[in-house]
């Protein structure tokens, strides 16, 4: 089951959209990644947005990895903070780790 199924069925009755984002050089990078973002069910519930693709730069035999972010309001910039996520740690030689610190360019939120 891929990652985009598991929330669909942990979500079943809120609303999906799968988007591809538009940063450059993400495309080349992790072919196929896309955010998927849920919709809150009702007031007061976050939006969730999560990658789709970030784990297939995970070296064979190793657990790849996926980001999951929670957030009061729909926001086009978290599709393209996450890609930028995936990418910075497709790109590390090790991937990265608990506490590792990356510059996006802006801040997060």
């Amino acid at each position: 089951m891929s990652f985009a199924e598991h929330l669909e069925r942990f979500f079943p009755e809120r609303s999906h959209a799968v988007i591809a984002p538009v940063r450059s050089g993400v495309e080349e990078r992790l072919p196929g990644l896309r955010v998927l973002r849920v919709a809150p069910d009702e007031p007061g519930t976050p939006w969730v947005y999560a990658t789709c693709g970030g784990a297939q730069s995970a070296a064979d035999g190793e657990a790849g990895a996926e980001y999951v972010l929670l957030t009061p309001a729909a926001d086009a910039a978290i599709v393209e903070m996450l890609a930028a996520l995936a990418t910075v740690n497709a790109d590390a030689p090790q991937g990265l780790g608990v506490g590792s610190i990356i510059a996006l360019g802006r801040p997060w939120i």
